[in-house]
């Protein structure tokens, strides 16, 4: 499932109250507002908008108890539908959101967890959300007593450069024999596409072997490259670092020395590169920290709701890219990790006591190297 679901971007509303007085009296019914965020991406199958209410308590129940209901923060019906506007100003497809329980919920906040509500519509792989066309959501609440709408156009355009050619390689140590000698690996988006902001990530796959166990368990640990602003048609492209220093300091962290452990083995690296709407990028930088003693910030929504209502989120788009790169291949010139790098995971100072083996052709013909896998 190609999801993210509702990418990472969890809502917490705080509301401040500042007085010169000692004691603050609240008095009167229950506020609400409307919290919406949506994130469309052509890259998903799965595409989910989740909409909530903020609310004031009744002045006798803990604001800690309330929080805790999930019945609390949702709406009694909510009716969702998207239209896609093509090019010509004519309407394609309309797709009518139906009402879902996900299970992913961070437990360790202040409100209700695991389970959540959010509203959903598939499209399959071969008939994927079109990146010339704009998007049109309009949700109805209780029956049309509050409406909201927004919209948005999706991300595209952005194209990778060295990490999407067949024969690349990762290079992560400097040339020469010694080990312990770490290099950066530059990795170039050539275009960002109609995109504000970019992020990308690696992701290192491996697999592990238990002594005496037919089975196998696979892992993976993630790096953060990096976040940027960016402009299109400006700045078009965009260089991340990979630093070979980092990644193998961050193995040596994260996986445990184990006697148990027959090998272990990397299976592969995937590169995910996210660009953000104009949209999407307004809102990350409004909700980012204050820097002002004053705490002051501004408030940013694209959305529009029936007058006398408030509403705060996003609908907005993001485009992201993946690419896998196996570890090994049929030909010795695919090499995801070069020679000299896997080298260093398998017998460098760092990484040499995690019983990582090589499997890659290269390492055992014309010769078997001692940290090839005995397999």
């Amino acid at each position: 499932m190609k999801n993210s679901l509702i990418y990472s971007l969890l809502i917490v509303t705080t509301v401040l109250f500042t007085s010169c007085k000692d004691k603050i009296s609240l008095v009167g019914k229950g506020v609400e507002s409307a919290v919406v965020i949506g994130v469309l991406d052509q890259a998903d199958t799965i595409h989910y908008i989740k909409i909530t209410r903020t609310f004031i308590g009744d002045g006798q129940t803990s604001a800690v108890d309330i929080a805790k209901i999930s019945d609390s923060s949702y709406f009694n019906k909510v009716e969702v539908t998207i239209k896609e506007i093509l090019s010509n100003g004519s309407v394609g497809r309309t797709f009518v959101l139906d009402e879902r329980i996900v299970h992913n919920k961070n437990t360790n906040g202040a409100f209700y967890a695991p389970d959540q509500k959010v509203y959903a519509f598939d499209t399959p792989a071969n008939q994927p959300l079109l990146e010339d066309a704009r998007y049109q959501m309009t949700a109805k609440i209780d029956d049309g007593r509050i409406v909201i709408t927004g919209e948005t156009k999706l991300v595209s355009g952005i194209t990778i450069a060295n990490v999407g050619s067949t024969n690349y390689s990762i290079k992560l140590t400097k040339s020469g024999s010694a080990l312990g000698m770490y290099e950066n690996q530059s990795i170039n988006v050539s275009n960002v596409g109609s995109a504000y902001k970019i992020n990308a990530k690696v992701r290192f796959d491996y697999r592990e072997f238990t002594t005496g166990l037919l089975d196998s368990t696979d892992h993976s640990i993630s790096f953060d490259l990096g976040q940027y602003d960016v402009q299109p048609g400006l700045n078009s492209s965009q260089i991340f670092t990979f630093s070979g220093e980092t990644f193998f300091k961050t193995l040596k962290s994260k996986i445990p020395v184990s006697s148990s452990i027959e090998k272990r083995i990397n299976t592969g690296f995937e590169f995910s590169f996210t660009g953000a709407s104009s949209e999407f990028s307004n809102y990350i930088e409004v909700n980012k920290p204050s820097s002002s003693l004053a705490q002051t910030k501004p408030t940013y929504t694209n959305l529009k709701i029936t007058e006398g209502h408030n509403v705060i989120g996003i609908f907005a788009s993001r485009q992201t890219i993946r690419i896998y790169k196996p570890a090994t291949a049929l030909s010795s010139v695919v090499q995801t990790l070069d020679k000299k790098s896997r080298r260093e995971l398998c017998v460098g100072p760092l990484t040499g006591n995690l019983s990582f083996c090589s499997r890659h052709s290269a390492d055992f013909s014309p010769v078997i190297e001692s940290w090839h896998c005995n397999d």
